[in-house]
């Protein structure tokens, strides 16, 4: 038996905290009572809200507002119980709880007490427990900073395909119109008489961006910040932003080396130089092969 004290509104609550039979499962909020005595079983027996400070005794079957007694439940295969006993867990490893909806009181424990699953004892202060609280969302990590020649690498395919990084270059040709929606950059300081050992990866790179490609021109330098994807064989960024976004900004020109020039060579019967887009980034540099 447990006395308690003060008083409970109409619907308001009362949180007692009985006896524990472990260590398992999650705190209760601040109780208004501890009562260490109470220590009910998980599948079976009744639970009485008494008005007056002793106990009382009751007999078997339904005790329906019997002398002393303000309710009292009857649960499982208890022989005391108001009409019928409620539904009870199959055992104490069956976590659920007993809930009156809405404050319900038909005199039958059965029709008014449901199990559920989900527990949330509540004290008379409203705080309850968050009967399966969500874990703290990952952060969205930062994207990563790399240059153009990262993100194409050396392979067939991006080694960065479907990531999020930001990098920057210089813009040397626009195409708004005509389906392509984009821009090809290069990185500034980059190209002049390039061959496969000095260029092992592609300094340029298209850049698909409906949303901005109608506001660069060739010689801006951008900071760029999209998903790497794989086009038709083609390594592109997908830029979704609108300018003046996060994704999409011009820095200083200071900080925008030029691109190099390629020297004015004419190709020989052995060698073919091509003073171009690069076929695979369209970066103007020049490419050698034998």
């Amino acid at each position: 038996m447990a006395a308690l004290s003060g008083s409970i509104p109409a619907k308001g609550h009362y949180l007692v905290q009985g006896g524990s039979n472990g260590s398992n499962g999650a705190d209760l909020p601040a109780p208004d009572l501890v009562a260490g005595v109470l220590n009910p079983s998980g599948s079976a027996g009744t639970v009485v809200l008494a008005k007056q400070p002793t106990a009382v005794a009751l007999s078997t079957g339904s005790q329906v507002e019997p002398g002393g007694v303000a309710d009292l439940l009857g649960y499982g295969t208890s022989n005391t119980f108001e009409t019928l006993a409620a539904t009870a867990p199959s055992g104490n490893t069956d976590v659920k709880s007993l809930n009156r909806t809405a404050g319900a009181d038909s005199n039958s424990n059965a029709a008014d007490f449901t199990l559920s699953a989900t527990i949330t004892p509540t004290s008379s202060g409203g705080a309850s427990q968050d009967p399966d609280p969500a874990p703290d969302p990952e952060p969205t990590p930062n994207p990563a900073l790399a240059t153009i020649a990262e993100i194409q690498g050396t392979g067939t395919e991006s080694p960065l395909a479907g990531a999020t990084v930001t990098t920057t270059g210089k813009v040397t040709a626009v195409f708004p119109t005509g389906g392509l929606n984009g821009y090809y950059i290069q990185t500034a300081g980059t190209g002049g008489d390039l061959t496969a050992t000095n260029h092992a990866a592609s300094d340029g790179i298209f850049v698909y961006s409906p949303a901005t490609a109608g506001s660069v021109q060739p010689g801006d330098f951008v900071r760029l910040t999209g998903t790497v994807a794989e086009y038709y064989g083609m390594t592109q960024l997908n830029v979704g932003a609108a300018p003046g976004s996060p994704s999409w900004s011009r820095p200083p020109r200071r900080s925008s080396p030029p691109l190099s020039p390629c020297p004015p060579t004419r190709p020989s019967a052995s060698r073919s130089k091509e003073c171009s887009w690069h076929p695979r980034d369209r970066s103007l540099s020049r490419t050698t092969t034998a």
